[in-house]
């Protein structure tokens, strides 16, 4: 990003969620805006703008002034933001105004662009469409992240970070407890002939070189 910012914001595309459009151009002239930003060629622009205007509904509008509707705002923002094919798209709250038609195409293209290997960041506070959406969902409190989910595509089936790391300390204190079970009965089998022997203070000295040992092992693990 800092090398060559340019480079990174054409490969990125943001849609709020009130989209702040130029009401004084027409929705074709604001499409054709955003292509010459992008340098996209007038073939390619052309195609893309018919496919994406004809996905909802547009068509007819893109050649009146935008006084448009909140919903329309949306949907031309939408059509702008997939216009040059960006790899990361931030959305916020973007399906709050949409009727259920174009709410059911963003979603198909939201699939179809991660699919070709692009990836979708947005923020919704309905937790149906995150969890039928994404396969990584954060839920944030208070400016805090507080817990996160990650999704299996293919079962639907959800993991969670703190679900893990709960697995990973009970895995931890289970190593724990198989160890000390072996220090003990090496206890048992070794303290008694040394101290009849007259030899405790090998079975101490032994004892610390194995606790010195598993000490480093778990330092390095």
């Amino acid at each position: 990003m800092r090398q060559d910012p340019l480079a990174c914001k054409r490969q990125l595309a943001y849609i709020p969620d009130n989209p702040n459009l130029y009401e004084y151009m027409t929705g074709t002239q604001y499409l054709h805006f955003i292509a010459d930003i992008f340098q996209i060629d007038d073939v390619t622009r052309r195609e893309r703008i018919q496919l994406y205007a004809q996905q909802f509904d547009l068509t007819k509008d893109l050649t009146r002034a935008i006084a448009y509707s909140h919903g329309m705002k949306q949907k031309l923002a939408i059509v702008a933001a997939w216009l040059h094919a960006p790899r990361l798209i931030v959305m916020d709250e973007l399906f709050v105004g949409l009727d259920p038609k174009a709410a059911h195409t963003l979603k198909e293209m939201m699939r179809a662009h991660c699919r070709a290997g692009g990836a979708i960041f947005f923020s919704t506070h309905v937790l149906e469409v995150a969890e039928k959406l994404c396969d990584k969902v954060a839920v944030i409190a208070g400016g805090k992240l507080i817990r996160g989910y990650f999704f299996n595509p293919k079962t639907g089936k959800r993991r969670s970070g703190g679900a893990l790391a709960a697995m990973l300390c009970c895995f931890g204190f289970l190593m724990i407890a198989v160890l000390g079970g072996m220090l003990a009965l090496l206890s048992y089998v070794l303290c008694a002939p040394l101290h009849a022997a007259g030899l405790g203070w090998m079975y101490f000295a032994m004892m610390g070189l194995l606790a010195s040992f598993f000490r480093r092992i778990w330092q390095r693990v």
